[in-house]
């Protein structure tokens, strides 16, 4: 979707070990940081998915899975901590 402003369903496919192919806007260029994976219109999302290199499958995978660590509830707990004491300072 144009402009989703988050996505989660996004996280949840890249943690299941999928490859998404995404608008190139909203919170979808935050959680899927590779340009090669973003498109602007269904022909290049076509084109994306048409010439998309399965050598490199494996290491896109592992690499988004990394990515998208920092929006584990963990994180966010220790994001939320830190804001909370700064704001109490």
């Amino acid at each position: 979707m144009e402009n989703e402003p988050f996505g989660i369903t996004t996280v949840q496919a890249i943690a299941s070990g999928c490859i998404p192919v995404v608008h190139n806007s909203g919170g979808q260029k935050e959680i899927v940081p590779l340009e090669k994976l973003r498109f602007n219109d269904k022909y290049n999302a076509i084109d994306i998915i048409k010439n998309f290199n399965h050598n490199e499958e494996f290491k896109i995978i592992k690499s988004l899975q990394e990515h998208i660590q920092k929006y584990s509830p963990k994180v966010f707990e220790k994001n939320f901590k830190q804001i909370l004491q700064n704001y109490l300072k």
